[in-house]
């Protein structure tokens, strides 16, 4: 499993779609589904390894808003 987050650089996609996305088959459809994705805050594409088929294996995955979430660190 895998959350992949949007980004611009060339060489980090060519990664992600080493690693994650040979489903695609193609980087740019790859890249073009990921920038789609990632354009909503707190959205990303989720990486299913234990699946086989493309619609199986990606799903869009959106965090709560956590913008006034209160954290309290004791050290």
């Amino acid at each position: 499993m895998a959350f992949i987050f949007g980004t611009k650089f060339g060489l980090t996609i060519d990664g992600l779609f080493e690693a994650f996305g040979a489903l695609f088959g193609d980087p740019k459809e790859f890249q073009r589904v990921l920038s789609s994705v990632a354009k909503e805050p707190y959205a990303c594409l989720l990486y299913l390894d234990k699946y086989e088929t493309l619609k199986e294996c990606y799903r869009k995955y959106k965090a709560p808003d956590m913008t006034n979430l209160k954290v309290k660190l004791k050290f």
